[in-house]
């Protein structure tokens, strides 16, 4: 991760107040007056406003008060690039989770750590071991846990019923698919954090039946690099079947980051819409929003 220069005129109360910032969900992030005494949330709020504008990057309040402020980013790209400007104008702390029983451990950026994610990882039978490491996990656990590894990912098998069932109890945006080739599941700890599926392409123009569509991907929050994981693990599946490529869409709001991580390319913008149309009446059930279609080759 690349470090970005931020004026040496906010570089010392950036410091001091920038970790007060979390990003909590999709486009949001609060401002919080932890102390009362010294610090005013407004003044924070413009000063991240102004490190926000040196990178072109438009942010609005919805909410405030002499408290917090709740105030929104409207580009998903931006809120990837906010979090980076963020995470390289502070002192950067990380939370570690360890569990006992496996001795593995998981590390966490302040910003990424959310009320939900915690709950997740806890769930998955972690507990906080550190909330304010300044260095690297990995040497603070030398030192307090020396026998301790990352924790690691385990692909396992899931039914589609059981995807399913997942991917209604935690995707984002999007309901089940009907029906499926390949499902594969992810955990940690043997607990189950995320599931993936795909099949036949749901187009009628893309079936040339080499092509494998990954129709959801559905990870719980807090468990980074586990969507790239899933890709990979689905992507391999589809060769063994013989397919030649797999394609699958994210909506324009969504970086792209872990299908890039795993060898996709951006190749096309789908413009969206509705299913409906004057023959045919239809509840939309997803976005309707411009897509971005994602390809990689599995030859």
């Amino acid at each position: 991760m690349s470090k970005i220069q931020i004026p040496q005129n906010m570089v010392s109360i950036v410091k001091n107040h920038v970790q007060q910032v979390k990003h909590f969900s999709d486009y949001h992030f609060k401002i919080t007056n932890e102390d009362k005494n010294t610090v005013d949330v407004m003044n924070v709020f413009e000063l991240i406003k102004s490190l926000a504008n040196e990178y072109g990057i438009h942010i609005q309040i919805q909410h405030s008060n002499e408290n917090e402020i709740l105030f929104i980013v409207r580009d998903w790209q931006m809120v990837k690039q906010l979090q980076l400007i963020l995470e390289n104008s502070s002192t950067s702390f990380s939370w570690i989770f360890y569990n006992e029983e496996s001795n593995t451990y998981l590390e966490l950026k302040d910003y990424e750590v959310t009320e939900e994610s915690r709950w997740f990882i806890e769930d998955a039978g972690f507990v906080l071991l550190a909330d304010s490491v300044t260095g690297s996990a990995k040497d603070y656990m030398k030192l307090f846990v020396p026998t301790a590894k990352p924790a690691k990912f385990e692909t396992t098998p899931v039914s589609l019923k059981e995807a399913q069932l997942f991917v209604e109890a935690y995707h984002r945006h999007h309901k089940k698919p009907q029906g499926h080739r390949v499902s594969i599941g992810v955990a940690l700890n043997g607990h189950l954090i995320g599931v993936i599926i795909g099949g036949r392409p749901v187009s009628r123009h893309m079936d040339d039946r080499k092509t494998f569509e990954i129709t959801r991907c559905c990870v719980k929050e807090g468990f980074k690099n586990a969507v790239s994981y899933l890709y990979g693990e689905i992507c391999r599946a589809a060769k063994s079947l013989g397919y030649k490529r797999a394609i699958t869409y994210t909506l324009i709001s969504e970086s792209g980051t872990s299908m890039r991580a795993v060898g996709f390319k951006n190749d096309f913008v789908s413009p969206g819409g509705s299913w409906k149309s004057k023959n045919r009446e239809r509840t939309d059930k997803h976005p309707t929003i411009p897509k971005y279609r994602w390809v990689r080759s599995l030859q």
